[in-house]
């Protein structure tokens, strides 16, 4: 068998090996999958039923397709070498570069699951860059989920030119609605975990196009950077728009910055586990004091707020307060808003951005409100 050789750039194999070893990656499921075509070559990661690819424009003539596993690829994080010479024969695989060269196996590409191919579905056409901003703000509310799916997907809703993506742990929610700027499909689907990671990871600047159908999602780029995932079943609890389409009983408007600082401070010198007192102070202030059990500690401060309504004492846990207020980022000021959950009874508080642009909200789980 005639010897194949190819020049590639040495960033295109680190960016497989990222692929392949996306959040679940590692194990004997991961493969690297590299298809030359003419003047082109694919690259693709596969990791636990999630497949991402990108088309590289590179001068070639020779056509090959092989696997290889992305251990094998570890040395490429260290080459200095702007490009790397790949040498193929009968299975055999050799990359050199400058200093130094890595010799292998390579594996049949037929061995392996194919980059799934979905009919041309419409589907929802979206900026990537107000993508990944509203993913990153939702986001905690699944950072600590102990819950099977649904709950560790988050939710996207389309109907017509809006699009609102939703997380929840049971615990609290987090929504936003951005605008996609077409008229898109309208359904409901979940985006498992690994792909919001890629999504988030993803350089791409520009439309990002959404497709499913019953059994994959799909989403790519006019660059040639493609995100493919097995589609899962089920739906976040029905009418989730009612814990926000509330009348609050008092509602505590902060500064952003100071609040989040505060709240800083706070977690520079608690651990996870600590609770949030806000207690009113005057007509214009509150004091809030941070309680940690280990060790056993307290700290308080004051901070100027504007309060509505009846103004009592409420304990929140800390840290998701200040994940919702820095999901509100870059608006000025933020609304802690207390109301009656129509569904529970209990009391919940709303966190939203005094903002006209931004259309993010937060539902927290009180642990006592009055005194």
């Amino acid at each position: 068998m005639q010897v194949q050789e190819w020049v590639v750039p040495t960033e295109s194999l680190r960016l497989a090996v990222k692929f392949a070893n996306a959040p679940g990656g590692g194990d004997a499921s991961t493969f690297v999958r590299f298809k030359f075509g003419v003047n082109q070559l694919l690259i693709a990661g596969f990791s636990r039923e999630t497949w991402q690819s990108q088309v590289i424009q590179i001068e070639n003539e020779i056509l090959g397709d092989f696997c290889v596993d992305p251990r094998v690829l570890s040395p490429i994080w260290t080459i200095e070498s702007p490009t790397i010479t790949i040498t193929f024969r009968e299975s055999k695989c050799r990359l050199k570069w400058r200093n130094g060269d890595i010799r292998f196996s390579v594996l049949e590409s037929t061995d392996f699951p194919q980059i799934p191919v979905l009919a041309q579905e419409e589907g929802i056409s979206v900026d990537a860059d107000l993508l990944r901003e509203s993913l990153e703000r939702i986001r905690p509310a699944l950072m600590k989920t102990r819950i099977s799916l649904p709950f560790e997907c988050p939710c996207v809703t389309c109907t017509g030119k809006d699009m609102s993506l939703v997380a929840t742990d049971k615990v609290r929610l987090h929504a936003d609605t951005i605008d996609s700027a077409t008229e898109s499909t309208t359904g409901t689907i979940l985006l498992p975990p690994r792909m919001v990671a890629a999504i988030i990871a993803m350089k791409h600047k520009g439309r990002l196009l959404i497709r499913w159908n019953d059994y994959r999602i799909h989403a790519g780029t006019l660059d040639g950077h493609e995100i493919v995932s097995q589609r899962v079943s089920g739906s976040l609890p029905p009418k989730w728009e009612k814990l926000f389409d509330v009348t609050p009983i008092f509602t505590y408007t902060f500064n952003r910055s100071m609040l989040e600082a505060a709240l800083g401070r706070f977690a520079s010198t608690h651990d996870d586990e600590r609770k949030l007192d806000i207690v009113p102070g005057s007509a214009s202030a509150v004091k809030m004091s941070a309680i940690s059990l280990n060790p056993p500690r307290k700290s308080e401060e004051s901070l100027p707020c504007e309060i509505t309504g009846t103004g009592e004492k409420v304990i929140l846990d800390a840290s998701q307060v200040l994940e919702a207020i820095r999901a509100c980022k870059p608006a000025e000021k933020i609304t802690i808003s207390i109301a009656r959950n129509p569904y529970s009874g209990t009391h919940s508080a709303l966190v939203t951005p005094v903002s006209d642009e931004m259309k993010f909200r937060a539902v927290i789980a009180t642990f006592k409100v009055g005194a």
